[in-house]
């Protein structure tokens, strides 16, 4: 673990530099994250449970900056361990300790993580692919230990390092039999070497870091079954996975300014007269229809949020062709289910059962779909997807694709007032060039694989300002997340560029902002009621009834500034209080 290699870097120095990055990225999230060393001459302190030649470097707890620091400097390539309190490796002739270490850890886990549905992860970092050396019956204690961890939910991966003989590691000496497999990732098999090289390392780090997300478990409905026809039921188990969700940086905490403890926010509502709370009973709320107000109290909006619901699941209505669903049918990001036989024994061989014949037959599934219980239901079109192999690793794997899709009141007609203009020949071939030019090709941009900038950006301020670090170590260009041609791309297609600007005169010059004014629509905008509420609020004057009548009929009252309805309201001698809508409501009351 000690010798450098071309680089100067050592196994070591590249598992504690592995363990840095994480804790950096775990920082400023509610994750606990230690540091245990096996194969030490030192037995660590602390804990009870610790044995001999199992060094705990940091225990299971919330990343702080001083154990950032401090595993920044021990991942010194230079590192001398006999001078360290861990003190120098021991020998593959001695005891086996690994054993010892994944006891160690399941006994933290078992301590410090309360909650039975947090994960519990233990990632092994290693350049030996027989850490037991000669010594079987170390390597089968180690074996139960793993095992005795994975029955109280401790999920064992490995990361493997170059051997120092510079041969390829092979997981098949030992570590196939101690790891094992999240039922969260589905698409990798249970025993898999990580990495090789210290980047790709990282790298896999942060993408794990980020997993899918699932919804949870709901029930699939094939037939309710009827007692009377001897219709038997069929129904079976599903796990719901969110594939795409948009990461969002996080909101801040408030403080108390004495204690420094978080505040937990209580909103109660006041009488605005005599200032005493107010309870459930003592206020309702109201919603528009047909310009009126209909007034609801707690339970009848509740009530109104539940119509149509149910128990959570899918309820299979029927099967239509593939080809039937649109790409442009879809309301949001699709979900993703499999089925989930540790809640139900045999949903697996009818979930497989169903794909099956709906890939033989190249049908979807049409399902009235309930996210969860008592909430709005949806029809969803179940896409079957085909499992799918690269060489003996999961690529793709078997399952479905939720695919929302609207309702007759969802669909919005596009109306065209008149065709667009067709483009001549020669703007269409300068266009044409244009597009062959940028052609990415299917290495040059890969969906997902790009960062966002303001996220990492933010993550690596916060990440600075935690750890007191003067520089803030985040690199847009390095980074990967500049969104822009290059300039050596971009030299490359300036005479595209030029003629399909040339091929299309009305662009203007450069800068210009184009060559012609847009020309304006039959009943034009000077003429709408927006408009003219404006030229009277420019000439300093309150606009008409007739306008503002008109404005409320067309909806264009919602554009109005709110500095305008209040200037009416005074005009109208009415109270100018209160927020946007209580000014438009307050002025809809006039007429």
């Amino acid at each position: 673990m000690f010798v450098k290699d071309g680089n100067g870097q050592t196994p070591f120095s590249t598992a504690l530099r592995f363990a840095w990055e994480l804790q950096g990225l775990k920082i400023v999230s509610e994750e606990k994250v230690g540091v245990t060393l096996f194969g030490t001459t030192n037995k660590g302190p602390g804990e009870d449970f610790l044995q001999d030649n199992v060094y705990e470097l940091q225990s299971l707890d919330i990343p702080s900056a001083q154990n950032i620091k401090e595993l920044e400097r021990l991942g010194n390539p230079d590192l001398d361990p006999a001078l360290e309190r861990f003190g120098a490796p021991t020998s593959n002739n001695d005891e086996c300790p690994l054993r010892g270490a994944i006891f160690a850890c399941t006994q933290s886990f078992n301590l410090k993580v309360k909650q039975a549905h947090h994960l519990k992860r233990l990632w092994v970092l290693t350049n030996d692919d027989l850490p037991c050396g000669p010594d079987a019956a170390g390597a089968d204690n180690a074996v139960q230990a793993a095992k005795d961890g994975a029955g109280v939910g401790v999920d064992i991966r490995l990361f493997s390092l170059d051997p120092p003989d510079g041969s390829e590691f092979d997981i098949t000496k030992f570590w196939d039999r101690v790891l094992t497999r999240d039922p969260e990732d589905f698409n990798e098999p249970p025993a898999q070497a990580l990495s090789q090289a210290q980047e790709g390392l990282l790298g896999q780090v942060r993408r794990k870091l980020f997993k899918k997300r699932k919804q949870g478990t709901v029930s699939f409905v094939v037939c309710e079954g009827d007692e009377a026809s001897d219709l038997p039921a069929i129904k079976f188990e599903v796990q719901v996975y969110n594939m795409f969700y948009p990461a969002k940086k996080p909101s801040s905490i408030w403080l108390d300014s004495r204690t420094n403890k978080p505040l937990k926010p209580q909103v109660r509502l006041l009488d605005a007269a005599l200032g005493a709370a107010l309870d459930d009973l003592d206020y309702r709320t109201y919603l528009d229809f047909g310009g009126a107000r209909a007034y609801l109290d707690r339970g009848e909006k509740k009530a109104c949020g539940a119509a149509g619901g149910g128990g959570a699941g899918f309820t299979l209505l029927g099967f239509k062709p593939i080809k039937s669903i649109g790409v442009d049918q879809n309301l949001k990001s699709p979900y993703f289910i499999y089925p989930s036989e540790d809640t139900v024994q045999g949903s697996t061989s009818a979930f497989v059962a169903l794909l099956d014949s709906m890939l033989d037959k190249k049908v979807c599934a049409i399902c009235h779909y309930i996210r969860v219980q008592n909430s709005p239901p949806q029809i969803v079109a179940l896409l079957p997807q085909r499992e799918e192999l690269d060489g003996d690793a999961q690529f793709l794997p078997p399952g479905m694709h939720v695919v929302f899709l609207p309702f007759a009141d969802d669909v919005r007609d596009i109306k065209v007032e008149a065709p667009p203009p067709r483009a001549s020949a020669e703007a269409a071939a300068a266009a044409a060039r244009v597009v062959s030019s940028l052609d990415m090709g299917e290495d040059g941009f890969v969906l997902g694989a790009q960062g966002n900038p303001a996220l990492q950006r933010f993550y690596a301020a916060l990440q600075a300002v935690a750890l007191g670090e003067a520089d803030l170590g985040w690199s847009e260009e390095q980074d990967g997340t500049a969104h822009r041609i290059p300039e050596e791309v971009l030299a490359l297609i300036r005479p595209a560029l030029e003629g399909f600007r040339a091929a299309v005169p009305e662009l203007g010059e450069p800068g210009g902002g184009g060559g012609g004014k847009r020309k304006a629509t039959s009943g034009s905008a000077a003429k709408s009621p927006a408009a003219k509420k404006t030229k009277a609020a420019d000439e300093g004057g309150v606009p008409s009834d007739q306008e503002v009548q008109d404005a409320i009929s067309s909806g264009q009252i919602q554009k109005w500034k709110v500095a305008d309805l209040k200037d009416f309201l005074g005009a109208k001698k009415q109270s100018k209080a209160g927020k946007k809508q209580d000014l438009i409501d307050r002025i809809s009351s006039l007429f």
